[in-house]
């Protein structure tokens, strides 16, 4: 079966300070996106397409000319005649939306900026393989997806006992009090060592695209006119569950999450893969 590996690249970036998305991190130059690629590649996964703004396109196919994978592009723009003063894209569930026409087929979507592990392309790739109707998330525990430099956004999960999705909300501003307790500065709720989180690493069908674009509608219809609104994939998906559209599996991962939320988190990022790496886990060098 072909699979898609989608990779959303169109950030901006703002608490980062700049385009995190093709920051080095390997001991030959290597971005992020070279160690998803590489492991989907590992997990079956027949080859990618990266979510970016046109304007960086260049910089992307620069960098992937050494990429042993076949490549392709989707490119996210402020379409929908937004307000002047708005800057940002219309979020990570617009992302997706802009990937119709170009993915065909089961696809797994990943953030640019974040590090998944190996076992976690192999767990989704499984499940698309099986078939079946469901959509598929990878489970973190949230206590190995956040910063030491700051807050994360995350959005934390519900589950019932058969590792079914029953409701995930977008927390976004996670972090560790002095207390020990994590809990979102925004809204003041506290989350359990333990829970799921999504790091936005999902297994879809196409089938995904109309539910997303009848969403999209509703939501430029209600927030057009704010600059700051985003139409994000885990509210979009919480939408389509609690309209009995969807159904999606859990797949509780244990790999520890390594990111670049803020310039901090890029040196303790290094060393892991450095470590990764001195272990056989990833060549010395991914492209010959």
């Amino acid at each position: 079966m072909k699979k898609t590996l989608v990779v959303m690249a169109a950030g901006l970036g703002s608490r980062y300070g700049g385009l995190k998305q093709i920051e080095p991190v390997g001991a030959n130059g290597e971005i992020l996106a070279d160690y998803a690629i590489f492991d989907a590649k590992r997990a079956g996964f027949s080859r990618a397409v990266c979510v970016i703004k046109p304007e960086h396109e260049a910089d992307f196919r620069e960098l992937f000319e050494r990429v042993d994978f076949p490549i392709d592009y989707a490119y996210q723009v402020n379409d929908h005649d937004p307000p002047p003063e708005r800057t940002k894209p219309w979020g990570t569930g617009h992302a997706i939306l802009c990937c119709r026409g170009v993915v065909n087929e089961p696809f797994c979507v990943i953030n640019a900026d974040d590090f998944y592990g190996l076992e976690a392309y192999e767990a989704i790739s499984g499940f698309l393989s099986r078939g079946g109707g469901d959509y598929v998330l990878a489970g973190y525990r949230v206590e190995t997806t956040l910063s030491e430099s700051g807050t994360v956004t995350r959005g934390v999960c519900q589950v019932d006992g058969g590792n079914n999705l029953t409701d995930i909300h977008e927390r976004l501003k996670l972090i560790r009090g002095a207390d020990g307790v994590i809990r979102d500065l925004d809204s003041g709720v506290t989350v359990p060592d333990g829970s799921f989180a999504s790091m936005n690493m999902w297994g879809f069908h196409v089938s995904l695209f109309d539910g997303l674009d009848g969403l999209f509608g509703e939501f430029l219809s209600e927030k057009h006119g704010d600059i700051k609104a985003e139409f994000l994939l885990p509210t979009a998906i919480n939408d389509l569950m609690t309209g009995g559209r969807v159904s999606v599996k859990v797949l509780p991962v244990d790999c520890k999450w390594y990111g670049l939320t803020y310039k901090e988190d890029r040196a303790p990022l290094m060393e892991a893969i450095k470590g990764m790496t001195e272990a056989g886990r990833y060549p010395a060098k991914l492209w010959k």
